[in-house]
């Protein structure tokens, strides 16, 4: 197949789950014989134009550095130039959106389309927007105001545009599927369940354990948490910090590793120092790829706090296939992940309290169960290994190219 990729991600800047996901579907799609093409967006005039990447090829075109309606407006159109500017050069057979914006810039080009349907982008929209005002609270709790509201119905009506242009949208979880059914009223049949995947090469148990945690700094008489997260509200990483304080009442020796970066790490810095938890909940800052298969593995329990929108959670099955334990909280995929492990790993609900709940009652049952580290290595290599990933979405996309 001749695949062109419409994405607002770049392969060459992974930052996190979107990315991760790009660059290992498009690579993999390559390394099974397919041509890919992957049109992105960049506001860094340097960066236009086409080169080759890990098989694939890759084309930047420019977009406003302003925000707002008018910069949405005109990123749509740059995308419709450049998607159908590389129709017109190539022949392809799919078009395969993974983000709305630049995805609507194929709607209406006349070539077969799927969709990545990853999360709603006006949901998102409005989480980031109320986190400047309710920071470490429940963004929901918070009233979006009348601008909000329109810019969050701008990109729902952008997204709808490309829900309607496509032939099959790819879901990662039932309950993204669900909310994608809520706001753009699509039929059942037009929806393709295909979860995430994970590099069993790469994310694997460390050969030395103990030499990874001394390389973070974890004293050997600790027990260590770790999550990775983007310092955001929907992410529940206040309700982790608040959750560490009740932990540390009767398990002193638990550390928390945050690692990650975004806007609320000032506020949760400030937090943890109220709380009196400077020495508990550390902040590890950005972790490259190549040091975070050891990361998870030197954890003890990997902690999913995730408060809104968690559509399937790559960190969750990376970390299983490091031998590590996850517990979550019942949002989105997460629930879907875990149960089929173990359904105590689900956490009651998303506040400190049952949070801080699962982490000491797992962290009780678990301690010391290799057989269980075992166990959760070989779920994520039986349910979530790329090869098996691959093969269903390459018949996916073969079915949207024959339709």
């Amino acid at each position: 197949m001749r695949v062109l990729i419409a994405t607002d991600v770049d392969p060459a800047v992974v930052i996190g789950g979107a990315e991760r996901m790009l660059v290992e579907e498009s690579g993999r799609l390559a390394m099974r014989g397919h041509t890919v093409t992957i049109v992105t967006r960049t506001d860094e005039p340097k960066l236009v134009g086409r080169c080759e990447q890990s098989g694939s090829r890759v084309v930047r075109f420019a977009v406003p550095r302003s925000r707002g309606p008018l910069a949405l407006v005109r990123t749509v159109a740059a995308a419709k130039q450049a998607v159908r500017a590389e129709i017109s050069r190539s022949s392809f057979d799919v078009v395969f959106v993974q983000q709305p914006l630049v995805g609507a810039g194929g709607a209406g080009c006349g070539m077969p389309m799927a969709y990545n349907y990853l999360s709603p982008w006006s949901d998102e929209y409005l989480i980031r927007s109320l986190e400047r005002r309710a920071p470490l609270a429940d963004p929901w709790a918070t009233r979006p105001r009348l601008r909000e509201s329109l810019q969050a119905g701008l990109r729902r009506r952008i997204e709808g545009r490309v829900v309607r242009a496509v032939r099959r949208l790819r879901l990662m979880s039932v309950s993204m599927a669900q909310r994608c059914r809520e706001l753009h009223g699509i039929a059942e049949d037009r929806i393709a369940l295909l979860e995430g995947g994970v590099d069993l090469d790469r994310f694997r148990p460390p050969e030395d354990r103990e030499g990874a945690r001394v390389r973070l700094g974890i004293e050997p008489d600790r027990t260590l948490v770790f999550t990775l997260r983007g310092l955001e509200a929907r992410m529940g990483l206040g309700n982790l910090v608040e959750a560490m304080g009740i932990i540390r009442r009767t398990r002193p020796d638990v550390v928390c590793l945050i690692g990650g970066k975004g806007p609320l790490r000032e506020a949760l810095e400030e937090r943890v120092c109220e709380l009196d938890l400077k020495e508990a909940v550390r902040f590890a800052g950005f972790i490259s790829d190549e040091d975070l298969p050891d990361v998870y593995g030197a954890a003890d329990l990997f902690v999913l706090p995730t408060a809104a929108l968690e559509g399937f959670g790559l960190v969750t099955v990376e970390a299983l296939a490091c031998g590590t334990p996850v517990v979550g909280t019942p949002i989105g995929g997460t629930p879907e992940i875990l149960r089929g492990l173990d359904p105590r790993l689900v956490l009651s609900g998303t506040g400190p309290e049952a949070i801080a709940d699962g982490v000491l009652a797992n962290l009780d049952r678990l301690w010391g169960d290799g057989q269980f580290r075992t166990r959760c290595r070989e779920y994520a290599a039986d349910r979530y290994a790329w090869p098996k990933i691959i093969e269903r979405l390459e018949v996916m996309l073969q079915e949207v190219a024959a339709s």
